[in-house]
């Protein structure tokens, strides 16, 4: 490539997308394989310096691929049983990757009006799935940044003032509650948004995993009775270690208002970074968490099946927690 230019000529571009496609194929047949194992480890990279020059784009795509894919956890593996990290799936990596290649910047509606509209549209068939006639909405990198800006939002949305004054002009301290299985992100985005980590209020579960109500309600009363501000309450739908369902339909309380729309205000309902306040997602999160403990928890020497989520959850946590005592 000659110095200074930055743009392959079309030849080449068309090469390297060919070369790309064989190495997806190349992989994914790698990883079906039955010598391959789930975790491989072939090779120990030493850090090198920094080239002086550069070298063909294709030489480099081959050098990468050759050492990223024999050095890696497969999660494109059949017999890879993680939680988090999900298989990927061509369709997603294709639309990745047209996404990569116009760029659209969503900041500005001029800038890109075709995927503006997109997300727009998209939104609207979250909000209809989730019961909402109408809403806003954005996409996040993922259920942490989602949290954030839920927590930010509750915030705001109940006491308003702090978005002007902060924190040090409220007339309390402002507080929130959590089960002792959420997610360990809340408790770092109240250090974050100033609150302290002290303002995360953590709820005793029961013998499902599943938030207390009446710990939540005996702790809301506490902290009121104590001049502090409750501003919301993170109830999930499927706790990382567990799956388990907080029982929102009984465990929110209406928090002294008349108003019908008091509990959207104040409940943020996690699930995958999802807000949820329609109890008919309720009869779909079940079925979906259920499904979610007997295929992705599945062990080769541990196998839930259970159609039940909390039967499973517990199968689950009580072969977890005998596995790491030893």
């Amino acid at each position: 490539m000659p110095r200074g230019q930055f743009s392959l000529p079309q030849a080449e571009n068309r090469r390297l997308w060919k070369l790309l496609g064989e190495m997806a194929v190349d992989y994914w047949e790698h990883t079906a394989d039955d010598s391959t194992p789930v975790l491989e480890w072939c090779d120990r990279r030493r850090p090198q310096a920094l080239p002086a020059r550069g070298r063909r784009a294709s030489a480099v795509l081959r050098d990468a691929y050759r050492f990223l894919s024999r050095n890696a956890l497969h999660l494109a593996s059949p017999r890879y049983y993680g939680l988090m990290n999900p298989k990927p799936a061509a369709a997603a990596a294709v639309g990745d990757a047209l996404a990569s290649i116009l760029n659209p910047q969503l900041a500005v509606e001029a800038h890109s009006p075709g995927a503006t509209a997109l997300e727009r549209e998209t939104l609207g068939w979250f909000l209809s799935a989730l019961g909402w006639g109408r809403g806003l909405g954005q996409f996040t990198s993922g259920g942490s940044e989602a949290n954030l800006v839920a927590m930010k939002l509750a915030l705001n949305a109940r006491l308003p003032e702090v978005s002007r004054r902060g924190v040090r002009g409220l007339r309390g301290q402002p507080v929130f509650y959590v089960s002792e299985e959420c997610h360990h992100s809340v408790e770092k985005f109240a250090d974050l948004l100033g609150l302290g980590r002290e303002a995360a209020r953590w709820i005793a579960t029961d013998d499902e995993f599943a938030m207390r109500p009446e710990a939540l309600r005996e702790a809301i009363r506490r902290d009121k009775r104590a001049g502090r501000l409750p501003f919301c309450v993170v109830a999930t739908f499927g706790t990382t270690s567990s799956g388990a369902i907080d029982p929102i339909a009984v465990g929110t309380p209406n928090y002294g208002s008349k108003t019908p729309t008091s509990r959207k205000n104040w409940t943020k309902r996690e699930w995958n970074g999802e807000i949820a306040p329609d109890k008919r997602v309720m009869r779909v999160l079940y079925p979906i968490s259920a499904n979610l403990l007997s295929e992705n928890l599945a062990r080769p020497d541990f196998v839930i099946e259970s159609k039940s989520p909390r039967r499973a959850a517990r199968e689950f946590k009580t072969h977890f927690d005998s596995q790491h005592r030893h």
